[in-house]
Parts: C-alpha cells; sequence; structure tokens
C-alpha cells in the first residue's frame, strides 16, 4: 500500500472514535445528536400524519427515532411513542392452513393490531405518572384509562359470538388433512385476545367455528381522547417503523386491513398524530376495487401524507450526498470526543473538512467512498470500517485512497455479497445476463420496463442483497422513468469486472446517474436482454414462481411456503 505523503494530528482519536460506527441507527447511544440533518425533523412536528419513505440503510428508523427523542426531551404538552412492527410480527406463529386468503389475512392483521395495541397503552402506563401531577385528576384519569380503554382492548374480543362457516374443501386441504389448526402468538395480549379455531376436515366440507372480534375501536378512540384532554396533551405522536414487516411482499392485504384499524383509532383522534417509517417498494397502504376506487387502509394525500423521502431528499446530486455524508462523518466523530478533544479540533475553520482530510487525506478520495457506497449511509459506514480494518487502522502511515477503497469494494462483493447468491441457481443465471451486458455496452447502468420489474423474482432480490441498486424514480429524467426503471450495478462487481478485462478505470463514477443526451434519446438501447420467464402465483404466499423452477418442476409446490400451487401463468 502507498503510504500517505501527510500524517493526520488526530489520528489515535479518529481511530477510537469509529472503533464502534453503529451501522443501525437502533444501535445508537442517542439519537438527536447524531442525526445529520435536524432541520429535516421539524418537517415531522405537525398534526399532519405522514409517512418517511427510503432504501434499506437510508436512516428511516434514525430519524424516526430521532425525532421521538426531540419531542420526548422537551417538557410541555407534545408526547412521542415509538413502535417498530418488528416487535409485532416476531415470536408470532400462525398456522392456518386451509382457510380461504381473505380469512387468513384478515384474522393475521387483526391479531397484528392487537399486539400492536398492547404495546401502546403499555407506553401510556409508563407516561401516566408523569402526565398528571394533580392527585383528583389522576383518579379521574386513571378510571378513564381503565374502563374506556383497558376494559374495551381486555374483554372486546370476548364478548365476540361464535358461529359456524361451512364451505367446500380447497385443493390444498385435501393434501394437509389436519384435524384442527391453532394460533399461538406469543404472550397474546393478557390471554384474552386470541381467536380460537376448530375446523373439522372430510372430503366434501370443511367447517369452521370461529370466534368474531367484537372490539369497538371507536370507544378506544373517544377514551383515548377523554384521557389525553383529561392529562394536558395537547399532542401525541405515534411514531411507527418497520411498516413492510407486516407484510414483505405487498401481495396480501395485511397492510391495508392494518392500516384501516389504524386509521379508526388514531387518525380520527384530534390529538393524535401518526408517523409511519417504510420502504416504498414494499408498501402497500390501501386497496382499491377494480375501478380503482378506494375501498379501505389509508390513502396517501387524503389519511396520509409522504414527507421525507430519505431516498431524494439528501441525494439530488453529487455534492448533496457528499455534504450530508461528511456531515454525519463528524458528528459521529464529535460526540465521542471529550470536551478538550473537540474544542481542539473545531479551531480549525472548517471542521468537517478537516475531519475528511485526516481520514482521506484528498477529498476526491472521500468522493470515492461515496460512489462506493451508492450514496446510502449505512453503506458508506460499513466501507469505512473495512477500510480501516484494511489498513490496520494505522491513519499515521496509511490514508484510506482511492486503492484501498476499491480493494476494499472488490473483496466485499467477492466473500460476502457473492456468497449470498451462491447455489441459487435463478440468481446466478440471473448475473450472468448482467455480465453480458456489461461485456456489450460497458456501462454501469441498465434499465428494466416497469412492467416487467414486478414479475422479475430474480431482479428484486439482487438489489434486496445490494449486488445491483435500483435508483429512485425522481433522480430519473422523465422520458426514462415513464417507462423504464434504472438500476447501477454494484460497485465492487464493476470494479472487479473492469480488472478482470484491463479496462482503465472511469474517473468520474458516480452515484448520482449522469446520462449523455444521446443515452436518454436511445435509451432502448439500455435494456437488459433476457427471456420473459412465464410465472405462476402461489394462493397461499401470493408470491410468483417461474415455471423453470427446480423446485416446482419436480414437487409442483411453492419454492417460497411449500404450498400445492395453482397453475395461472403470468407474463
Amino acid at each position: 500500500m502507498k503510504k500517505r505523503k501527510k500524517s493526520p494530528f488526530f489520528a489515535d482519536v479518529i481511530i477510537d472514535a469509529f472503533r464502534d460506527i453503529y451501522l443501525a441507527g437502533e444501535d445508537l447511544p442517542k439519537y438527536v445528536d447524531f442525526y445529520a440533518g435536524k432541520d429535516k425533523l421539524d418537517k415531522l412536528d405537525v398534526k399532519k400524519n405522514q409517512i418517511i419513505f427510503g432504501r434499506r440503510g437510508t436512516g428511516k428508523t434514525h430519524c424516526l427515532k430521532a425525532f421521538d427523542e426531540k419531542i420526548n426531551q422537551i417538557n410541555g404538552c407534545k408526547y412521542s411513542i415509538y413502535i417498530s412492527c418488528l416487535d409485532i410480527v416476531s415470536g408470532s406463529s400462525i398456522d392456518m392452513n386451509g382457510y380461504s386468503q381473505e380469512a387468513k389475512y384478515n384474522h393475521i392483521a387483526s391479531l397484528y393490531f392487537k399486539k400492536f395495541l398492547h404495546k401502546f397503552v403499555d407506553n401510556l402506563l409508563s407516561c401516566h405518572q408523569e402526565w398528571i401531577k394533580d392527585i383528583k385528576k389522576k383518579d379521574v384519569a386513571a378510571n378513564i384509562f381503565e374502563k374506556k380503554i383497558l376494559d374495551e382492548l381486555i374483554h372486546g374480543s370476548m364478548r365476540g359470538s361464535s358461529q359456524i362457516v361451512r364451505r367446500n374443501a380447497t385443493t390444498s386441504m385435501q393434501t394437509q388433512n389436519k384435524a384442527s389448526v391453532g394460533l399461538n402468538l406469543t404472550t397474546l395480549i393478557m390471554g384474552g385476545l386470541s381467536a380460537k379455531y376448530d375446523k373439522i376436515d372430510n372430503q366434501e366440507e370443511i367447517i369452521e367455528q370461529q370466534y368474531n372480534y367484537s372490539t369497538d375501536l371507536s370507544k378506544i378512540r373517544e377514551g383515548l381522547d377523554e384521557y389525553l384532554k383529561l392529562c394536558g396533551i395537547k399532542r401525541l405522536y405515534v411514531c411507527i417503523d418497520e411498516w413492510s414487516e407486516l407484510d414483505k411482499s405487498c401481495n396480501t392485504s395485511i397492510q391495508q386491513l392494518f392500516a384501516q384499524k389504524l386509521k379508526q383509532i388514531f387518525l380520527k383522534s384530534q390529538f393524535v398524530s401518526v408517523k409511519i417509517a417504510s420502504i416504498w417498494a414494499l408498501t402497500e397502504m390501501n386497496d382499491k376495487s377494480l375501478y380503482g376506487r378506494f375501498s379501505g387502509g389509508m390513502e396517501l394525500t387524503q389519511d396520509i401524507y409522504k414527507t421525507l423521502d430519505l431516498d431524494t431528499l439528501f441525494f439530488k446530486d453529487e455534492v448533496s450526498i457528499a455534504n450530508f455524508l461528511k456531515s454525519l462523518l463528524f458528528k459521529r466523530f464529535v460526540n465521542y470526543c471529550n470536551d478538550q478533544t473537540r474544542e481542539e479540533f473545531c479551531k480549525n475553520d472548517d471542521p468537517e473538512n478537516f475531519l475528511i482530510e485526516e481520514i482521506f487525506e484528498t477529498k476526491a478520495n472521500f468522493n470515492i467512498l461515496v460512489s462506493a457506497s451508492h450514496g446510502v449511509p449505512r453503506d458508506f459506514l460499513e466501507l469505512l470500517d473495512r477500510c480501516l480494518l484494511h489498513i490496520g487502522k494505522d491513519l499515521v502511515s496509511y490514508s484510506i485512497n482511492r486503492n484501498v477503497i476499491e480493494e476494499v469494494s472488490v473483496e466485499f462483493y467477492l466473500n460476502e455479497k457473492r456468497n449470498l447468491i451462491s447455489g441459487n441457481n435463478m440468481l446466478t443465471s440471473f448475473i450472468g445476463i448482467v455480465d453480458e451486458y456489461l461485456e456489450k455496452h460497458k456501462v454501469r447502468f441498465f434499465v428494466v420496463d416497469n412492467n416487467e420489474v414486478k414479475m422479475t423474482a430474480e431482479l428484486m432480490e439482487l438489489v434486496d442483497k445490494k449486488f445491483l441498486h435500483q435508483l429512485p424514480s425522481s433522480l430519473i429524467n422523465r422520458k426514462i422513468r415513464n417507462k423504464y426503471k434504472v438500476f447501477l450495478i454494484d460497485y465492487g462487481c464493476y470494479w472487479d469486472w473492469l480488472k478482470s478485462r484491463k479496462i482503465k478505470a472511469i474517473d468520474t463514477i458516480s452515484p448520482v446517474l449522469a446520462l449523455s443526451d444521446e443515452q436518454i434519446e436511445n435509451i432502448e438501447n439500455y435494456v437488459l436482454e433476457r427471456e420473459l420467464t412465464s410465472y405462476l402465483r402461489c394462493e397461499e404466499c401470493g408470491k410468483t414462481i417461474p415455471l423453470d423452477n427446480p423446485v416446482y418442476v419436480r414437487q409442483r409446490v411453492c419454492y417460497h411456503c411449500g404450498a400445492k400451487i395453482v397453475e395461472t401463468t403470468e407474463e
């Protein structure tokens, strides 16, 4: 490795500061102090219900937790409650084989929402003593809380009536032949909120006995409003993180059903404002009829509004990406330093750029790391951590320069990202198509027709594994985005290909796609050429399956969930 020309002044302090980089926002010791872009938090401090969108690693959780922390640090009439949908779905074991999709999704959404409400109520109880200072009001508030909120939550479902549902046995049920199916959610809401299902299976029909929920959500909302008013709370923010975890496939109605229940209690409250963080491509909040009319859930621009788009907010051009990540890096550093070191470091006229010089020696090297991370904060920090390990954490002798970044990016791609897809014939085959594209066009981007993207499971799985990176539509030329989705090939993969072909490195690689006028006019030349695969859809999990999938070919079952599938092809 080439040694640096000038040794840094704060090498040991910098190494200690980035010993624990905290890749995940939820692992940070504090949230507001570490957040780059505090002014953006002010956009959330409004009564309007809002949703934050962003790819994985763009800082949705950090943003939501920083807002939650900021509101709760203020001693006033505003409070915030943070709930992650990961806590709602984790530990949930639901076995409902043989039930109709509609019944299955409705029951799952109901049970998830019950768990959500209990986490919400637990948070309210923890705030109760702080909110109520007056002894007389405390007793009244406690009575409202118990009679109008807890009572409806705990006993509402127990008032449900049972009913017998008869229907013809489905193909999937004929292959199961189970005598009973149980629902088991861990610690299911104080024991009184679970529904009970029994069924008898024979050749002609299935008999289901189901208990209908009768919890009156409007009563809970009325009780909540009365309770908050008595406590002097003018606004309660409910911050819901990891929304897409309710159903990552978006092929069920679970998100919409959950959203409808959320709407009945919180969106109609005069005191509550809901803030949701999710991934745009995995979000489906409302259900529409055949004619496109709204029929349930929450509707964007009507019930809830898109506010911060972390895919584009900081990433409109290469300069804005670099400035944001520079600020992020500086905040991580100064929040580690003691007061004396911080004061000494900040004596420099431009401390943020001084930190860049200490680590990277030149801004050009820093910009290479920005490009290698595709402008995603978590990926930027992870690559920085790997680069520091690569030089043995010896900033006195070495800087994080272009050669280090390229070597680390290629190593990361070959040793980890490639391993994620090894043994998967479909993904390996798709990568072969990408390699052929590189050989032909020698550019790092390609486009795929909007309609085909929805049916290309391999493509989206490679995006999920960060082998490919989908560019936000708002950053793409209008002429292109109306017809195509644009993808960038991973930096490490691209550099590995350049090295294998002994092609001279391109100095202008950027996380922002800058196409020439000629490329825009002839964008159809950059369509990834591949044969259209015929698909069928699994009725159990709703996911698509290629007809040439080996699991399907041999066993005629869904390789996602193992269920027998109905052969309805889609092209």
